[in-house]
């Protein structure tokens, strides 16, 4: 399957071609890197992470933010 991380975004786009417009589009992803997630950061603009106040959540952040 062929550029499969990247058919939410590829959705999203011919939503828009469509006409139809959003303000804002809330993906809620699953806290793995798993494919639905690859598929929700590869179609966002801007990112949310909650996450605990604690030292292993915080370093968890920071590995996820450096994964290619």
């Amino acid at each position: 399957m062929q550029d499969r991380e990247y058919r939410l975004r590829q959705a999203l786009t011919r939503i828009a071609e469509d006409g139809r417009s959003y303000d804002d589009i809330l993906i809620d992803c699953p806290p793995t890197l798993g494919m639905l997630t690859i598929n929700g950061l590869t179609a966002a603009d801007a990112l949310i992470i909650p996450m605990q106040c604690e030292t292993l959540a915080y370093r968890g952040v920071g590995v996820s933010c450096w994964t290619p």
